[in-house]
């Protein structure tokens, strides 16, 4: 299309400037449109072939290259003009475009090589620790609930975005379950640390709920009592795999409690008719009551006293001591 247009042009300018000054006559169009092919020739036939060499190698060549039929262009268009009476100033102005067009082009092509090549750049360290962001989405389920809590939520308090929850720990319900499994841990380890010692059972059993009420009491604000009570109970009848866990966990602290009474009555401390799993279930009871009224509002001091009065009704299986 493009050396169409300027061998229409060099042809009207041909006949204006005849017709005008009435010069000799031009050779037949055919004859005009073979020489201005073979005059380009030259020019064309070096695009054909492409040098060996690395890709910069070959850029530069094809650079060269338009460079070069650009220049081929004007210099034949320029003779003929002189000619043939065509106007040299449109000429220009189609190659000042091509130059224009090279130019721009060989930015692009600096730009996408600039891309390509050079070093990917890392991404941003995380800036959270993994633990501390579990803590942090516990204390949120704490306060609100598993179906309160929106994972928009959960993100806002760790501080880290819904893809990087979703690439640490999964979808909500996972890092739900994360979250209860780790509080199990911690509730039954501080439990089984008061019931292990060589302490008397009394006072044994008021470690374990000293310490069971350190955990209901803490945090800021009002008491936020036990995780489990608080957050997995109303969702234990729709969800299979919360439901597992409350079970679990309820089974271990009646375990403990169990293996401390067959001890106590081991060394003397109950009767031997005493039923180590039943008063297991009385002192387990007695720490789900102490959950459920902290996170109603009740005083510690007060719950430290339900706690007491629970411990003389157990203990009152002991021996008598003679």
């Amino acid at each position: 299309m493009f050396l169409r247009q300027i061998h229409d042009g060099a042809e009207h300018g041909g006949r204006s400037r005849q017709r005008e000054h009435q010069g000799p006559a031009q050779p037949p169009a055919k004859v005009r449109s073979e020489q201005w092919r073979s005059s380009l020739a030259p020019a064309e036939a070096p695009a054909i072939a492409q040098p060996a060499g690395d890709w910069r190698k070959i850029q530069a060549h094809r650079k060269a290259l338009v460079l070069s039929f650009s220049l081929t262009i004007v210099t034949n268009i320029v003779l003929r003009c002189a000619d043939q009476g065509a106007r040299p100033l449109i000429f220009i102005t189609i190659h000042t475009n091509i130059c224009v067009k090279h130019r721009n082009q060989d930015f692009g092509d600096m730009a996408r090589k600039k891309s390509e090549t050079g070093p990917a750049r890392r991404g941003r360290p995380p800036a959270y620790d993994a633990e501390t962001a579990l803590k942090r989405a516990t204390e949120t389920f704490w306060r609100t609930g598993y179906s309160g809590t929106s994972l928009d939520k959960v993100a806002a308090a760790t501080g880290m975005s819904p893809p990087s929850l979703y690439a640490v720990f999964g979808n909500k319900h996972a890092l739900y379950l994360e979250a209860l499994a780790r509080y199990w841990e911690m509730s039954l380890a501080a439990t089984r640390e008061a019931l292990a010692g060589d302490l008397p059972l009394d006072e044994a059993l008021m470690l374990a709920y000293d310490a069971a009420l350190s955990i209901y009491f803490s945090g800021k604000g009002t008491a936020r009592g036990c995780f489990v009570v608080g957050t997995a109970v109303t969702e234990v009848a729709e969800d299979a795999a919360i439901r597992n866990s409350v079970a679990a966990g309820l089974r271990a602290i009646d375990a403990d409690f169990e293996a401390r009474f067959r001890l106590a009555q081991d060394k003397g401390e109950l009767k031997r008719d005493a039923d180590p799993a039943a008063l297991a279930i009385l002192a387990s009871a007695t720490m789900h009551t102490i959950a459920i009224r902290a996170r109603a509002g009740a005083r510690r001091a007060e719950l430290r006293e339900l706690a007491r009065k629970a411990v003389d009704v157990i203990c009152d299986c002991r021996t008598e001591v003679r």
